[in-house]
């Protein structure tokens, strides 16, 4: 084990080597994972790990949800990991490629990283009571081209795109969802088919602090939102225009956002579209539609969504 990267990770919860030991002797007994190809036993590297207990090559099991799972509990920090933390719907996942008998390892500093993404998207199903009358009213209003001026970074045109609907019916959904006062600042439909303009791997922050993408169409084949972390700088949100220029990465991120050169980027997590889900996420976080040309040929058969930029209100009037 790297050790100086363990107690840095130690060091970065404000503990040290005794004091980690005794919170991981006093938490709750992780959960278990039935089925999962891995188990516990005795680790060379420090105390207890977890070993695969067949050959892997993919998904492995689960990290966290709610509560700790024992993969989440005892996989043992290794600074050149064989397996990774990802994202899937409301869970972290792991994935990787292991040998049976193999101890399966990961990067203390990304768990700890992919952990706070997570806390930072919330799924929620059965997201509204009267998603049909929503639906029935966009699709009344019909849906055509944006040409926005979107000033330094951002697309200037927008197929697909309707701005009348039952709105309401949908923020209202929102606040018991996030537990918050929420002041919406833009909100759309837009249907999505083959043919359209390609999505782009962007982030929303010049749109308000939180973004909710409601999920209003079913079809067979996967869909749904992508996250991602650039690879030359790491970041896995996008900073202010004014930090990117003061940081000399704002021309590069401006041209890797839109060329999605998979050299760039990596996909670090994942959320399922599904009838009536609705995905809520910081809004500065980079992020992509799946799949990126669209689905079917018309208004009926495309990917439809509803989406709205908004922020949160303290009880001073202040927005965060």
């Amino acid at each position: 084990m790297d050790d100086n990267s363990y107690e840095a990770f130690v060091e970065s919860l404000g503990l040290d080597g005794d004091s980690m030991e005794a919170a991981l002797k006093s938490a709750p007994e992780p959960l278990v994972e039935e089925g999962a190809p891995y188990e516990v036993k005795p680790s060379e590297i420090h105390g207890k790990g977890v070993f695969a207990t067949k050959d892997v090559d993919g998904y492995i099991g689960i990290l966290k949800r709610d509560e700790w799972y024992e993969l989440g509990r005892y996989a043992n920090h290794s600074a050149t990991p064989n397996a990774k933390v990802n994202i899937l719907n409301d869970k972290l996942v792991v994935y990787g490629k292991v040998k049976a008998g193999e101890e399966i390892t990961l990067d203390y500093s990304l768990v700890k990283e992919m952990v706070e993404l997570q806390e930072s998207i919330l799924v929620v199903d059965d997201f509204c009571d009267q998603i049909e009358m929503v639906i029935a009213s966009a699709k009344a209003a019909g849906f055509s081209t944006w040409r926005p001026n979107k000033g330094e970074v951002g697309t200037s045109v927008y197929d697909g795109m309707g701005f009348w609907g039952h709105h309401a019916l949908m923020l209202r959904n929102i606040i018991p969802a996030v537990g918050d006062v929420i002041l919406p600042n833009s909100m759309f439909f837009r249907v999505t088919n083959e043919g359209m303009e390609k999505a782009y791997i962007h982030s929303d922050r010049e749109s308000g602090n939180w973004t909710c993408v409601a999920y209003l169409s079913e079809h067979e084949q996967p869909y749904g939102t992508a996250f991602y972390r650039h690879k030359p700088t790491g970041l896995i949100e996008m900073p202010t225009f004014a930090e990117m220029k003061e940081m000399g990465i704002f021309e590069e991120l401006k041209e890797d956002m839109v060329s999605r050169d998979p050299e760039k980027w990596e996909q670090i997590g994942y959320v399922e579209g599904k009838y009536n889900r609705a995905l809520i996420f910081y809004a500065p976080l980079f992020h992509s539609r799946y799949p990126l040309e669209g689905i079917g040929t018309n208004e009926e058969e495309g990917r439809l969504v509803w989406v709205s930029h908004f922020f949160k209100l303290d009880g001073y009037g202040r927005l965060y």
